[in-house]
């Protein structure tokens, strides 16, 4: 479930981890490389546990690195708490697959 404009009372502290299960946390999809050097992102706020995350990162994260000569290849990454991990897009599960797509579409040139 997706909570887009959702402002929370209390904000948690740098390093707390989430104890009631309605607590959000925000992902950030990045979107990196291309035939131009663009960087592009989007965040969302979602109501995963933290459970569901790992499981979620086990699925799509890429362990390959990119062939040296694919330099124009896109590349993506999702940051969560700070961390970006490299994702396949291509291997998100259903559940997941609407906001991914949210996240896609609404991607905004942040660097150049």
């Amino acid at each position: 479930m997706v909570l887009e404009a959702w402002k929370p009372r209390r904000l948690p502290m740098v390093g707390m981890k989430r104890r009631f299960k309605n607590d959000t946390m925000e992902i950030k999809l990045q979107r990196v490389g291309g035939l131009l050097p663009v960087v592009k992102e989007c965040a969302l706020r979602v109501d995963w546990s933290e459970e569901e995350l790992k499981k979620l990162l086990k699925k799509i994260h890429v362990t390959k690195k990119p062939n040296s000569q694919s330099r124009d290849m896109t590349s993506y990454y999702l940051e969560v708490d700070g961390k970006a991990v490299p994702v396949d897009l291509a291997k998100v599960p259903s559940q997941y697959k609407d906001t991914f797509n949210d996240l896609t579409e609404n991607l905004k040139i942040v660097k150049i």
